[in-house]
């Protein structure tokens, strides 16, 4: 069974936990071996255990759902008339990276791997008892079993599907975990994301855009992001915790940036930069925005252009070593490297 790549971008996106639910020790053995390094997995060999285990997990998540459902709560807000034009539209987004600073966000199960012959509880009925959850279900199964699977599948109890006995299973296994772990990310914030979507030129939707995100995403090898502004800029982070951002403008945003900067008497290499479109202005926080447009030559970084697939045209640049965001709190940020070494210990 084949899984669809996302086509569009997540609110954000950390690493998070796999649930294995596996009898057989060999093959539970086999398959943490096989999973890539620093992957984050709870196996379980009994299914009555792993579901206790899942419980009092959903129990426990209650209150970080409540807080993710405020921090995605994206609504249009009323500018004041004295407010510069440019800093109040991203004020409900803003909050969302927030959640970096949650250590227990890598505890958080998105993904059940569950085995469908066990004892005691079948794979199908765990299956079936989270239903409601939202962390994503892939099931291990054998070829005898493919019908069924499909119809669970249909039913919406399954996610996904995997033969045991196929040469290629566990990299097929690992695919599909990366993939449901995208799609639990799109499906916690996909209200939102509909929202960002219904305005004009955005690029979470864009594939054009999409493939770029990701290709950069691979090459510095960030394992985590967060959305940060309408326009598409991202916080992102290495498994180091060294933090980067992706600042993303749309041409309406350039404009407006550009004209600000003239109206407010920025200084005229400011100006220029921003009417030739050499430089895009990215500013971080709310103190950034409210400080003297005559500081703005410091939040200025090269821009690179990028034309997506409707012509649009999407301005970025990667800033790898924001030092002059001041807001971004490192000192609270655990890292998923930090998180390794205690989980592990």
């Amino acid at each position: 069974m084949k899984l669809k790549k996302s086509l569009q971008l997540p609110l954000f996106y950390y690493p998070t936990t796999v649930l294995l639910v596996e009898d057989d020790e060999s093959f539970r053995e086999t398959t943490l071996m096989n999973f890539p390094p620093n992957y984050l997995v709870d196996p379980f060999a009994d299914p009555q255990k792993a579901a206790d285990f899942f419980h009092q997990y959903l129990k426990e998540q209650e209150t970080q759902e409540k807080t993710l459902h405020y921090l995605t709560h994206i609504e249009d807000v009323d500018i004041e008339a004295d407010f510069k034009p440019h800093t109040a539209v991203d004020m409900t987004i803003f909050p969302v990276h927030e959640i970096v600073y949650n250590p227990r966000r890598f505890k958080t199960i998105s993904v059940l791997v569950v085995d469908r012959s066990m004892p005691r509880i079948d794979g199908l009925d765990f299956c079936r008892t989270f239903q409601t959850s939202s962390a994503q279900k892939l099931l291990m199964t054998a070829t005898p079993m493919q019908k069924e699977a499909i119809q669970a599948f249909n039913e919406g109890v399954i996610h996904h599907f995997i033969e045991k006995n196929e040469l290629s299973f566990f990299d097929d296994l690992n695919e599909a975990i990366h993939c449901l772990q995208q799609d639990y990310f799109n499906s916690l914030t996909q209200s939102a994301m509909d929202h960002l979507n219904t305005r004009p030129h955005r690029c979470f939707k864009d594939a054009k855009f999409i493939e770029l995100f990701y290709a950069l995403i691979e090459k510095q090898a960030f394992v985590e992001y967060y959305l940060i502004d309408y326009s598409g800029s991202y916080l992102l982070f290495t498994k180091e915790g060294e933090p980067a951002l992706l600042a993303v403008k749309s041409e309406e945003d350039m404009q407006n940036d550009y004209q600000l900067a003239e109206d407010n008497g920025a200084a005229k290499t400011v100006i220029q930069a921003l009417k030739t479109r050499e430089k895009l202005l990215f500013l971080f926080s709310p103190k950034d925005y409210a400080r003297s447009e005559s500081t703005w030559g410091h939040y200025l970084h090269p821009a690179q252009i990028l034309t997506g697939e409707k012509g649009n045209k999407f301005y970025y640049s990667l800033i790898l070593k924001p030092a002059q965001y001041k807001d971004i709190q490192l000192k609270k940020v655990v890292s998923l490297e930090a998180y390794l070494k205690t989980h592990s210990a």
